[in-house]
């Protein structure tokens, strides 16, 4: 059996795609058709299962097995059945940023992000950086992966102001083909600017800015 659409290699998928049978080189040339199940339970006879002359459709929304066997006319049928099995994922990746750094910071800001699966297709153009809420660019370097799941990248900002990081939904894909869904953002305040100091007051306490020492004794004996 050999699957005609949809990631035969990771025989996972999210949406319906159809499975071709064939026969081996030497082709019995009274084959009939294919009986084929798709419970994990192989067909034991002719009449076992259902009967397909075509590509197989596989629509359920769960995992399945699919086991087939060729029948010719005289009722003679494969002595084992092909086998494959299905892995159904519909869920969506979902990507947790995280940083290092304090609330309050003078440092370039690191960040972190991790995705629930192994992705593809996130690029560093993919993350969106604001400050004071306005898009800026060429913010970005350090853009780097050890694995699929885990990405790391540093933000510079030009200048002082409240820098938030996202990474929208749909822009990196599990190996079924389901799209990310959208990073909760994460926000630093960055600031490279030490405070001023102008001027020094002083202002006298009351009632007095000058109070005059006292002097407490005690006198012991006799």
């Amino acid at each position: 059996v050999s699957q005609s659409r949809y990631r035969p290699t990771a025989k996972s998928f999210n949406s319906p795609f159809t499975v071709t049978a064939s026969q081996n080189a030497t082709a019995d040339m009274n084959f009939k058709e294919f009986r084929f199940t798709k419970t994990g339970i192989a067909p034991t006879s002719c009449t076992d299962g259902t009967s397909s002359s075509g590509p197989i459709q596989i629509d359920e929304q769960a995992n399945v097995t699919l086991r087939v066997i060729a029948c010719d006319h005289a009722n003679n049928f494969t002595a084992s059945a092909a086998t494959e099995t299905y892995t159904f994922n519909n869920a969506r990746p979902t990507v947790a940023l995280s940083s290092p750094n304090d609330t309050y910071t003078k440092n370039p800001i690191q960040v972190t992000a991790t995705f629930s699966a192994d992705v593809s297709g996130f690029e560093m153009s993919d993350i969106v950086v604001t400050k004071d809420s306005a898009v800026v660019s060429n913010t970005i370097s350090n853009f780097q992966s050890t694995n699929n799941k885990v990405y790391t990248f540093t933000i510079t900002p030009a200048s002082d102001g409240v820098i938030t990081v996202e990474i929208p939904e749909s822009v990196a894909q599990d190996s079924t083909g389901n799209l990310n869904q959208a990073a909760s953002p994460i926000t630093r305040t960055f600031d490279m600017t030490a405070p001023t100091l102008t001027a020094l007051s002083f202002t006298p306490t009351s009632p007095s800015s000058n109070p005059k020492p006292k002097l407490n004794s005690i006198v012991t004996g006799k």
